[in-house]
């Protein structure tokens, strides 16, 4: 006999169904409670989270785990193996340069390798990591003093032992310096988008990277923009298999669009752009995917008008549109964005400029092509 999945009421799945087989939207653990959406799939059901709860300090004893200055701080969260890979630029066994740390969750606690291990020798601004779970591997992405470089590495150990075992470095582009690195994971086509800026400025070119074996594959460079781009954000849509890419540029506004890769010659096409902010000088960019909502969410600093504001942006077909951004902090500030996809929110995290430069956070609710936030409050 078969079951069938329904929207009903009464849509009670028989004990001889045997084993039903649905499409699932966004993550969803074993065992956790799923609802069926409009669309057909399944997606577990998330809690109500309205306001930021009073943070639990964690002594500085139990994680500190480098006592050089770092900065240019990237973190991936691997969900199979419940590590944090954290990428930075700093002191590495007595040499500057971008590496990498791994971190390893057991509860409400989090172990740090022992030691860092260097990517690239370089002192320069910009690193970035995604991680392939099909390839059980991640790639490192970052600019040196001469181009810029990627590898893929896999995680050898845990707690204290664990560490980032680099393969072959690869060049993505040689000659010259690059900025505004940005990478995301296509989970559907198994591949990484790879966004960087080069000559002296003027252009922002993309590239497909795959995994072969212990080495990288690359597509043709691609540019994206010519005017004079600055800062980039990218998220992956689960919901169209596409990746949105957001922008700076010197004229007509901060730019996002929508970007579809041909796995089979790694190679991409381009939506049309659509206008996330009217401001020729983005302090910051970030992006993240609600996939409660279906929705990815820009969030950005305009320090023109020393506004920080998020928008939602939304996809149809090879097309995206942006709702109405709304402030969330009326001072300067750099920002880090992380969904809760157990509880369907946004945690906006961000350096207030106008109070001694303190972190705080707030909570983002997204509604169809808007979103709300809560009080802020001091992280």
């Amino acid at each position: 006999a078969q079951g069938r999945i329904t929207s009903a009421a009464n849509g009670t799945i028989p004990a001889s169904a045997g084993t039903i087989t649905a499409t699932a939207s966004g993550a969803i653990a074993n065992g956790d409670t799923v609802i069926v959406k409009t669309n057909g799939d399944v997606e577990a059901v998330t809690k109500t989270v309205s306001s930021l709860s009073s943070p639990t300090r964690i002594s500085t004893g139990s994680t500190h785990f480098d006592t050089n200055q770092v900065r240019f701080v990237h973190a991936t969260f691997i969900p199979s193996k419940k590590m944090i890979v954290l990428a930075y630029r700093g002191n590495f066994t007595g040499a500057n340069g971008m590496g990498l740390r791994i971190g390893t969750i057991d509860g409400d606690s989090i172990t740090w390798a022992s030691s860092g291990y260097m990517f690239l020798s370089a002192t320069e601004e910009y690193i970035r990591t995604a991680w392939s779970e099909t390839d059980d591997a991640g790639v490192v992405f970052s600019q040196g003093s001469n181009g810029v470089y990627a590898a893929k590495f896999t995680i050898s150990g845990t707690g204290t032992s664990a560490e980032p075992i680099f393969q072959q470095i690869f060049d993505v582009e040689t000659g010259g310096s690059s900025d505004y690195l940005s990478l995301a994971y296509d989970s559907n086509s198994n591949r990484f988008l790879a966004f960087y800026i080069r000559n002296n400025g003027n252009t922002l070119k993309a590239r497909v990277i795959q995994i072969n074996g212990n080495n990288l594959s690359q597509g043709t460079a691609t540019s994206i923009s010519t005017a004079m781009p600055n800062y980039t954000a990218a998220a992956f849509d689960p919901d169209t298999n596409q990746v949105i890419i957001g922008y700076g540029t010197n004229s007509g506004g901060a730019k996002v669009r929508a970007i579809s890769i041909n796995p089979s010659n790694n190679s991409f096409t381009q939506g049309s752009e659509a206008t996330l902010v009217n401001t020729n000088a983005l302090g910051d960019l970030v992006a993240i995917y609600d996939t409660t909502n279906d929705k990815a969410v820009f969030a950005y600093w305009d320090s023109n008008n020393n506004v920080c504001a998020a928008a939602v942006v939304s996809v149809s077909g090879s097309s995206v549109s942006v709702g109405t951004p709304v402030t969330f902090n009326t001072t300067d500030g750099t920002h880090a964005l992380t969904f809760d996809s157990e509880a369907g929110k946004i945690l906006f995290s961000y350096m207030d400029g106008g109070n001694s430069n303190y972190l705080r956070g707030r909570v983002g609710t997204v509604s169809g092509t808007s979103i709300s936030f809560n009080t802020e409050d001091f992280i």
